[in-house]
């Protein structure tokens, strides 16, 4: 590894914009294919729409903007890592140079590089994906053995950010620390993890009074900071015990029909047991001010006949007349299989863990077999009712 240290920095720093650069122009032309954007988004928009969604991507000055942006993310991501190395010896006063710090970061910052590499082959010869977001997930993850659907969305970075590439990324700087500073394995360890290096485990003892106090202080240091490690490990712990049993708790609820008492638009209140006697039930999330809802529910009332073997469920956040202004206005007049919720308190909101608007939930037999982020060709709803 050390003929890795001895490169050029600059030179190096290129070769990985150049390795970069090109495994994304790769996985564009490759991958990121007109048919995967309309696998992803036909569902949702119309040939139309999708074809502004990949026009708008293939736009030059956009191209050229991702590119330049390559080198920047690297600088920022390799001088981020310096930093939090530099840091953490600033506070062991062990006399480093920030320019062996920096030089460490960039060279281990191969390993993002070969993730990109790895993750570009893997997809191209398993074509094991079928979405634009599978895309987004590296292989050798723990969200790609987990998947995404089983854990809430703001732990999905973090598992997909616990893969192979970053315990390399861990491992060469390790190892670089170890080399440029003749440090054991441990002490490389203990900085890359802690941020402090006692650089001199074993001291020579002086009979002198100063001495005496610097070691004394020494020892407190490593007292407090080794406490302060446990205090947080434990607290960790146990955010993440209680992280594992709320989800496992909404993935209960969020895969059937969960739970409510929700007055109506009528003042009537409703709960999930008048449901039980319907097939298919379709929940929509709406808001009064979104385009998006206007002309979702403008293409139901339509078809509203041939929505009209399930139960369709409308709930928003917003009080019952601005609901009732809203459907004047777009001249919507609910049929007998049509609630309009008042979900003033987010119990559904919350429950079923909404992302967009609108968003759209199919229920067979009480089990959710299908959700949309966003609005929805009523061809697709059609479908779902004509299986009733």
């Amino acid at each position: 590894m050390n003929w890795l240290l001895k490169i050029n920095n600059s030179i190096y720093f290129w070769l990985l914009c150049i390795i970069c650069g090109l495994f994304i122009f790769a996985a564009k032309y490759f991958l990121y294919t007109d048919e995967l954007y309309y696998s992803t988004f036909g569902e949702q928009f119309t040939a139309d729409q999708i074809q502004k969604i990949i026009s708008f991507q293939n736009v030059y000055w956009r191209q050229a903007i991702g590119y330049c942006i390559i080198p920047l993310i690297i600088i920022v991501r390799v001088l981020y890592t310096s930093l939090c190395l530099f840091i953490g010896n600033l506070v062991n006063e062990s006399g480093w140079k920030f320019r062996s710090v920096y030089t460490i970061s960039l060279k281990a910052d191969i390993a993002f590089c070969l993730s990109q590499i790895g993750n570009f082959y893997y997809y191209a010869f398993s074509d094991n994906f079928s979405t634009v977001e599978d895309l987004s997930i590296n292989f050798a993850s723990l969200l790609k053995i987990v998947g995404k659907d089983s854990i809430p969305n703001w732990l999905v970075l973090a598992y997909n950010s616990i893969n192979l590439f970053e315990l390399i990324y861990i491992t060469l700087l390790i190892i670089f620390l170890k080399i440029t500073f003749r440090l054991s394995y441990l002490k490389s360890i203990v900085i890359y993890y802690v941020d402090l290096l006692h650089r001199k485990l074993s001291i020579h003892y002086r009979h002198d009074f100063p001495v005496s106090i610097s070691l004394l202080n020494m020892k407190k240091k490593t007292v407090i900071v080794f406490i302060f490690v446990l205090l947080l490990l434990g607290l960790s712990s146990l955010l993440l015990f209680d992280t594992i049993q709320r989800t496992q708790q909404k993935k209960e609820v969020y895969q059937s029909i969960p739970s409510f008492q929700i007055s109506d638009i009528n003042g009537f209140i409703i709960t999930e047991a008048l449901l039980q006697e319907y097939r298919t039930v379709m929940f929509i999330y709406f808001n009064p001010d979104c385009d998006l809802c206007r002309d979702e529910m403008i293409q139901i009332k339509e078809n509203e006949s041939a929505l009209s073997q399930g139960k369709i469920v409308f709930f928003s956040l917003l009080p019952a007349d601005s609901i009732r202004q809203f459907l004047q206005t777009i001249e919507f007049e609910p049929t007998q299989n049509m609630l309009f919720l008042l979900d003033e308190k987010a119990t559904l909101v919350s429950e079923m863990e909404v992302r967009a608007t609108p968003t759209v939930y199919i229920y067979r037999k009480g089990q959710l077999i299908k959700r949309f982020d966003g609005p929805v060709k009523i061809e697709t709803l059609i479908n779902y009712f004509a299986e009733e």
